[in-house]
């Protein structure tokens, strides 16, 4: 469930990285019959890092979100078995740690993207 949540967001924002890099970039890589590694090193990458950069952040959302209710609703251990446990025995003590360890998580993962994207992309 959650890989069919987050490779459909990820392929989508790839191939319209591809559609927007530069004409003008691609024109002048072709005049100087640039090798594909100098294509790859000087053109492609440049232009995805943004793409894949913003896609991973979307989809870290989707993933947990996918991730937590699909062990509520089929589940016998996870995070989202706990939440789903801890609400039905009145416990909401529980389930809001719960909710907790799910918001730290995903603060967690934006941050690694968040630095990821200072080391990959140039400013």
């Amino acid at each position: 469930m959650v890989v069919t949540m987050v490779i459909f967001v990820v392929f989508y924002n790839i191939s319209d990285g591809v559609r927007n890099i530069d004409p003008d970039l691609a024109d002048m890589m072709k005049v100087f019959r640039a090798k594909p590694a100098q294509w790859l090193k000087w053109v492609i990458i440049p232009s995805l890092a943004t793409w894949i950069i913003n896609s991973l952040r979307i989809s870290i959302g989707n993933a947990i979100i996918g991730a937590v209710i699909s062990e509520m609703i089929g589940s016998s251990r996870g995070i989202g078995y706990y939440i789903t446990y801890s609400s039905g025995v009145l416990d909401t003590t529980g389930s809001f740690a719960g909710l907790f360890i799910v918001i730290t998580v995903a603060l967690l993962l934006g941050r690694i993207v968040s630095a990821v994207e200072r080391a990959v992309v140039r400013r």
